[in-house]
């Protein structure tokens, strides 16, 4: 009696400490990871990251996060990596790392993986978890001008021969501004609005479609007492540009151009006054002055731009077509 005893003793005690233990190690991983459940986290795969490991290119196929968003990288729920999604790209985002959770989980970073994305703040997340030291020697922005290094941000800084560094890194130019233009036949320059839309080639071989408008007060009919005639005419030029890095933190673009003109509208041109005081001459003068501006030319000149901001440039052009400025936005 006495055997039996001891032994449904020793079971029962056997078993529940064998309980109290599974309970106590699901209590301690529900605790570590609670604060998961204030976290949406979404899943993204790593497309490629470039050779110093600074900057991934990863997708964002569930709109995780959008430019200037911090985010934290995870692999099975662990943070790996912090940093900034500094440019959003039709191939993927650009994660530009500022901090580094885990050594060992950072170098299993590889193209193909699956990550699990936390946008802002982190820190609740990580609260009940062993921090590892972040390594900061080439993995810390310096200052607020490495947010916008596009040396390290943009395609040529991932190892990809296909890929090779460009002046302008973007593959398309976005322009508009005023010029002072000269017109075949027209003594001095005219104001002209211009729009200029400018598409990369190869490298920094560039082709540049060049559209501008413009309306010519009292002309043909200035020095011949006639008022009221003014022309309006439309032009289109076709470019190839080549573009070269410049003193200042400029890129100078020399171009070699066809002008020809879409539309020249002069009401009134060729046609006897009221008072009848315009001679025959006189009439057919003005006719030729406005098929003078139908006159098709090569053009030359240089461009050149000046970074203003993150995606902007001011733009000064000078060629043998007239002098213009405005602003350029690369896309």
């Amino acid at each position: 009696m006495c055997s039996k005893t001891l032994t449904l003793i020793t079971a029962v005690f056997l078993s529940v400490y064998t309980y109290s233990q599974s309970i106590l190690d699901e209590f301690e991983d529900v605790d570590e990871s609670s604060s998961e459940v204030s976290y949406d986290l979404t899943e993204e795969k790593v497309i490629k990251h470039s050779l110093s490991r600074r900057i991934f290119l990863i997708t964002n196929d569930n709109t995780s996060f959008g430019q200037g968003d911090f985010i934290t990288m995870l692999i099975q729920k662990k943070p790996v990596v912090r940093g900034l999604i500094a440019k959003l790209t039709g191939g993927g985002s650009a994660f530009k790392v500022t901090k580094v959770y885990s050594t060992e989980l950072f170098k299993a970073l590889v193209p193909g993986l699956t990550v699990e994305i936390i946008r802002g703040d982190d820190s609740f997340y990580r609260l009940k978890k062993k921090e590892e030291k972040a390594e900061t020697p080439e993995s810390v922005i310096q200052d607020e001008e490495d947010l916008f290094d596009e040396d390290s941000l943009l395609e040529d800084d991932f190892n990809d021969e296909n890929k090779v560094k460009a002046e302008v890194r973007s593959d398309n130019l976005l322009g508009f501004g005023v010029a002072y233009f000269n017109y075949n036949g027209v003594d001095g320059a005219e104001l002209q609005f211009q729009l200029q839309y400018g598409y990369k080639l190869f490298k920094d071989l560039w082709f540049e479609g060049n559209f501008g408008y413009s309306i010519i007060r009292d002309y043909p009919s200035v020095g011949q007492g006639v008022s009221n005639i003014d022309t309006t005419i439309y032009i289109a030029q076709a470019r190839i540009k080549y573009a070269f890095k410049g003193p200042f933190f400029t890129i100078i673009m020399p171009y070699l151009g066809y002008q020809l003109p879409l539309s020249v509208d002069s009401p009134g041109a060729g046609e006897q006054a009221a008072d009848g005081s315009q001679s025959d001459t006189q009439l057919a003068s003005e006719l030729t002055a406005v098929e003078n501006l139908k006159a098709s030319e090569i053009v030359l000149g240089v461009t050149v731009l000046r970074k203003l901001v993150p995606g902007w440039y001011i733009r000064l052009e000078a060629g043998t077509d007239g002098a213009a400025g405005g602003l350029v936005l690369e896309f």
